[in-house]
């Protein structure tokens, strides 16, 4: 008896799927019909009828001598200006550009009719079918093999129906079928794995991966960012769906690796869906944090550099490919992504490897650097590129550059090569007109005066007894922050950028104070040295000479 009610309760619902899915075409095709023919009557109306658009042609006028010649103009009313106007022809008056209609009553019916309420169908479809397994499962009608099976056919059921209505013409009710087939479908492999454990987690990975790929290639057949962003919401919610409290890094990995490709070569091969891109780009990096906060141990650094790498690789090189290319992508997303993309991964490298493996950091910083200088190169060789995307891969590597000095040296070292880099940055924003590069040396000028003055022994020596008057690498820090300077306000002056006194005078001031400085703490370390070991009259001769000593230089200085 149970099972009578049960295959008669399928039936119905069955039948009122049908009903339901071929009223909705109808009713969409009547308002497609209704469209058709609002527009097909305005366009009669604004076309001029046959008598108006070919007027019969005038008669001959009789010939008669004494009738008076007919005027071209007519004459003027008493009254009115002496200077007639002429008659335009009809032919020879300017149209002026209609105006866009706005939106009518009808076409607010029709998006609400044909497009709002067939999302809410969809979406009140599968909450019914969710209610109605729900109490056919609380009563037992239904075993636990069935109820996944039935979920499985139901799922392929709404997938057929799109298809078929998709054919038909009805393009926006089939994106609803399809994200209705694709959602039970999702919830069908859930339930299977974490409500009965009929399949492994393989299993159940395995079959998400298929409902995804399933997703993506309706997505691409037709052409539908819909579906598209159902497939990715569904492919990154699987492993917190499939999650069973173990790490399996590999597993999880390899496959939001090949999640991440597949989406992104959707995104390339369709332009207009650059959204999701930056979309798979969060995904990625989510499901990275959350495993990384909970599962990662340091005997697996090597498998997390290794997949960590190939996330940011596909995006960076996907870029590259459409550099190379000249594929056009909005700007602004693709340019959220590329910071997107640098930040996370060496936020993740900086904490991975800088704990154990310190040493190869700046190794590490040095060669991403790199990467992103050599696509610079090919985005300059191609003029048409943005330029709003070149600068932003060319900060991106003074900034690698810079950190990765910052990390692989410390105190006096670190500011002589961020001087020798400032110098490089200004050559570089004269030889090739990059104004911004030229911003960045001067504040990399910045940080490395900070930075000297933070450092150890700069002002003071810290052993009087070791000391040798300019022959120290003190003095060797000083001189170079000097030069760079000095030779930076050099540069800027001879080119272009001539125009902007207030930097020059900044760096004329920059290498001025720093050697004024270098003069003073080497004056008074030379002192310093000279009075160990003197007694107190003899101390105090000392510093009177060493007042007069340091008057003197700055006075010559």
């Amino acid at each position: 008896m149970i099972g009578f009610l049960t295959m008669l309760v399928l039936a119905s619902f069955v039948v009122l799927i049908v009903l339901f899915t071929r009223v909705s075409a109808l009713a969409e095709k009547i308002r497609e019909l209704e469209w058709e023919l609002r527009n097909l009557r305005k366009r009669l109306a604004q076309i001029p009828s046959v008598a108006e658009a070919a007027p019969a042609a005038p008669p001959a006028p009789v010939a008669s001598p004494t009738s008076p010649p007919v005027p071209l103009t007519p004459s003027p009313l008493p009254g009115a200006p002496s200077t007639p106007y002429p008659i335009v022809p009809e032919q020879a008056r300017p149209h002026l550009p209609e105006k866009a209609p706005s939106r009518t009553r009808e076409e607010f019916e029709a998006f609400v009719g044909g497009k709002l309420l067939n999302r809410i169908g969809a979406l009140a479809l599968v909450i019914g079918v969710g209610f109605f397994l729900k109490y056919a499962f609380d009563n037992n009608w239904i075993t636990e093999t069935m109820r996944v099976v039935l979920g499985f056919v139901a799922g392929i059921a709404v997938l057929f129906t799109a298809v078929r209505t998709h054919r038909k013409g009805f393009q926006i009710f089939a994106q609803g079928l399809f994200g209705a087939g694709i959602a039970i479908l999702y919830l069908t492999v859930y339930a299977s794995f974490n409500f009965y454990h009929l399949v492994s987690q393989a299993v159940a990975f395995g079959m998400m991966g298929a409902v995804t790929v399933t997703a993506i290639g309706f997505a691409f057949k037709y052409d539908s960012l819909a579906i598209s962003l159902l497939a990715w919401a569904g492919g990154f919610l699987t492993p917190f769906l499939l999650s069973t409290g173990h790490a399996n890094e590999a597993g999880l990995f390899t496959y939001i690796g090949l999640l991440e490709a597949g989406l992104i070569a959707v995104a390339f091969r369709k332009p207009a869906w650059a959204i999701l891109e930056a979309l798979t780009l969060g995904g990625t990096y989510l499901v990275f944090y959350a495993w990384y906060d909970q599962y990662y141990a340091d005997d697996t650094l090597a498998l997390t550099v290794f997949f960590l790498s190939a996330f940011w690789a596909l995006f960076f090189f996907s870029d590259v490919i459409r550099t190379a290319r000249g594929i056009a992508v909005q700007s602004q997303l693709r340019q959220l992504t590329g910071i997107l993309n640098v930040s996370c991964y060496y936020g993740f490298m900086y904490d991975v490897v800088n704990r154990m493996h310190h040493d190869w950091m700046g190794l590490t910083t040095l060669l991403i650097c790199l990467a992103y200088l050599l696509h610079v190169i090919l985005m300059m060789r191609r003029p048409s590129e943005d330029a709003t995307l070149v600068g932003q891969n060319v900060l991106t590597a003074i900034i690698l550059l810079a950190a990765a000095t910052w990390i692989q040296y410390s105190g006096f070292t670190t500011v002589i090569f961020w001087s020798i880099e400032a110098v490089g940055l200004v050559w570089c924003s004269v030889r090739w007109n990059m104004r911004y590069v030229y911003i960045a040396a001067a504040g990399l000028l910045g940080i490395a005066l900070i930075k000297l003055a933070d450092t150890s022994g700069a002002f003071s020596f810290d052993k009087p007894e070791q000391f040798t008057l300019l022959l120290n690498y003190r003095a060797l820090t000083y001189l170079s922050l000097a030069a760079a300077a000095g030779m930076s306000a050099v540069l800027l002056n001879r080119h272009v950028y001539r125009e902007i006194p207030a930097l020059r005078a900044i760096l004329h001031a920059a290498w001025c104070a720093v050697l004024f400085t270098f003069v003073t703490v080497e004056t008074n370390d030379w002192f310093t040295q000279r009075a160990l070991g003197m007694n107190l009259s003899e101390s105090l001769h000392m510093n009177y000479r060493e007042m007069m000593t340091l008057l003197c230089c700055w006075t010559l200085y």
